[in-house]
């Protein structure tokens, strides 16, 4: 959406969205060169990650900054459900029971940390 946003803007928009594709790139590719010798196939995917998380963050920067939208909040709820699982899952061997009531939790604190954006209507009035 931040990308549409930024090349509907018209040809500078377009121009601005190819520069930030072209920074992602250079920065995947430079991840890639400075850990795939080392970690080989893992220092590639971590490299390719680092380019495709660049390639999202600058576009939503841009538009967050430039049309000035309150994201703060919505931003800091979705990088605990994002951070949130595989935290948990670098804790180490779990037994099944405690796996799923690990899920179960995470699963209700979503809900509950999310109901505000659950409960808005598409066009910003309460839901009737």
């Amino acid at each position: 959406a931040a990308t549409n946003s930024i090349t509907a803007r018209g040809s500078d928009g377009v121009r601005l969205s190819a520069m930030m594709a072209v920074v992602a790139l250079t920065i995947g590719l430079g991840a890639i060169a400075v850990l795939a010798p080392r970690h080989g196939v893992l220092g590639v995917a971590v490299g390719y990650l680092v380019g495709a998380t660049v390639k999202a963050v600058l576009p939503l920067g841009y538009v967050w900054r430039h049309d000035q939208q309150s994201w703060s909040g919505l931003t800091l709820r979705t990088l605990g459900g994002v951070l949130g699982p595989p935290s948990v899952a670098f804790l180490g061997d779990t037994e099944p029971l405690t796996a799923a009531f690990l899920a179960f939790f995470f699963a209700v604190s979503w809900t509950l940390v999310s109901s505000c954006d659950l409960r808005k209507h598409p066009h910003g009035g309460p839901q009737t």
